[in-house]
């Protein structure tokens, strides 16, 4: 909305929660005091260069995603997240999902020592678990991490749901 005869003037909408997005989505990327820098900046996870500086351009980009709702709605119940959980906030990798939908999109964490998202170890054994429409589905034990992954992989296939990021078992 600047122009030569206005400079300064803005796009009125740093009030909105979309605008919340953006500068939230900017601060984990670069602000190194931020709690959770260590998770995407310090990752190396990066805002798309034509948006880090302007709002309208992000907004165009992600008000035309596909089921994008109004996140000025109340009844608005989706976030933005990243397709590939190790990618950048970027044209291709964005969607909006629910909080449910996007608990499936995680990388695995450091102290998991099973090496699988959803495995861990116990009683002898290692167990695979999964969440389901903010249910937590316990799928059985197997003697290894592999095996127990792979009772996921099953699980996902069969039952076809979407959003899980699954690895390929080596």
């Amino acid at each position: 909305m600047a122009d030569k005869k206005h400079p300064n003037a803005t796009h009125g909408k740093s009030k909105t929660k979309l605008y919340a997005v953006w500068r939230s989505m900017k601060k984990r990327c670069y602000c190194l005091s931020r709690k959770d820098y260590k998770d995407y900046g310090g990752r190396g996870i990066l805002v798309q260069e034509s948006w880090r500086n302007d709002f309208e351009a992000f907004e165009m980009y992600v008000t035309n995603l596909t089921s994008y709702q109004s996140i000025e709605s109340p009844k608005n119940t989706l976030s933005l997240d990243r397709i590939n959980n190790n990618g950048n906030y970027e044209a291709g990798n964005l969607r909006w999902t629910s909080k449910s939908f996007q608990v499936r999109n995680r990388r695995v964490f450091k102290n998991n020592s099973s090496g699988y998202s959803g495995v861990h170890f116990s009683y002898k054994q290692y167990r695979a678990r999964i969440q389901v429409n903010g249910k937590r589905v316990g799928l059985g034990q197997r003697p290894t991490a592999k095996e127990a992954y792979q009772l996921i992989i099953d699980y996902v296939k069969e039952n076809n749901l979407k959003g899980f990021n699954l690895k390929e078992i080596q």
